[in-house]
């Protein structure tokens, strides 16, 4: 587990480095050291959704749509 956090974590840094924005959403009941891992992939704390449900987890990718929403894409 411990290597596959690692991994994880090499490949979100590199990610964000490279200007893409990750959005993590974990459903159901997790470790701590599980949800940390995916609050520091988010791009940004606002980005990280915990969803101990499935109403809960509709309102979290009903926030993520309109986040994109209001992204422009530009070259």
């Amino acid at each position: 587990k411990v290597e596959l956090n690692n991994r994880t974590t090499k490949i979100c840094t590199a990610m964000k480095q490279s200007g893409v924005v990750i959005y993590t959403v974990i459903l159901g009941s997790l470790d701590s050291t599980t949800k940390t891992l995916w609050q520091n992939c988010a791009s940004k704390p606002e980005n990280y959704f915990n969803s101990p449900d499935k109403a809960v987890l509709a309102t979290a990718f009903q926030q993520i749509g309109s986040q994109l929403a209001s992204l422009r894409l530009t070259q």
